[in-house]
């Protein structure tokens, strides 16, 4: 396979020397492993793959000109205030790949997505007039009988954004699964949520129903594997708990 690392250096700006001792360690370990791999500043490859340094420095109007197998090589601790010093990366992160250099910063950036970002999983309900997407912090539903024009945001907001969602095979429902391993149930149309399982053991990978709705499979990053029991008595009305 053959990679460009791209330093970004606009005209006039003294820093981009700075990048570049990390473009030569990309270079030399890419070429370790028997990839071939050039670095050059502002000159992409267009039939290559092209890590971008400095992904800061590129403006808005150039980000449809970029070829489309763009990496972007983020250095920056991402956070709230980022975007007032590089206002044009935000929608530079949305649009490609993102290799971050921290875990902080690969959960932020997995957020910039939001609902019009890369979906981390789908789920559709028993009656496939509704679908449940993960990618943001809240699990987000579409009517597809008619179609609606905007998403539902349901369930609680979780502190990171939500890895896999799994519909309950014949309850409106659904799974939630985060990017640090949490686990929750939430209703299609609710603000609320029942949490199943804490924070740890890396990101929810996989979500999985029995057939009867009882059971819950998890499987995380970390290897973690687990089903939880959860009898129908669980998700009766409490109006009709009352009465029995």
């Amino acid at each position: 396979m053959q990679f460009r690392v791209v330093i970004v250096v606009p005209p006039g700006w003294p820093h981009g020397p700075v990048f570049a001792e990390i473009a030569e360690t990309l270079v030399l370990g890419l070429q370790a492993i028997g990839h071939k791999a050039s670095a050059a500043v502002n000159q992409f490859l267009p039939n290559a793959l092209n890590i971008v340094l400095g992904g800061g420095n590129i403006f808005a109007a150039d980000i449809p000109r970029l070829p489309p197998r763009t990496v972007v090589y983020n250095l920056e601790q991402i956070d709230d205030t980022t975007f007032q010093t590089w206002p044009d990366l935000l929608p530079l992160l949305r649009q490609f790949e993102v290799w971050d250099f921290s875990e902080p910063g690969t959960i932020y950036y997995v957020t910039l997505k939001g609902p019009g970002g890369p979906a981390g999983s789908l789920s559709f309900d028993a009656t496939g007039g509704q679908l449940a997407v993960a990618g943001d912090k809240r699990v987000l539903c579409w009517a597809l009988d008619p179609p609606s024009e905007q998403p539902t945001a349901c369930g609680t907001t979780a502190r990171v954004p939500i890895t896999v969602v799994a519909w309950h095979p014949n309850r409106a429902l659904i799974a939630a699964g985060t990017a640090q391993g949490a686990v929750s149930i939430t209703e299609p149309q609710g603000q609320d949520a029942l949490h199943l399982r804490d924070e740890g053991g890396g990101a929810v990978t996989v979500l999985a129903w029995s057939a009867d709705g009882g059971r819950l499979a998890i499987g995380t990053a970390g290897g973690d594997l687990g089903v939880l029991p959860l009898p129908d008595a669980l998700f009766r009305p409490r109006s009709q708990e009352a009465s029995r």
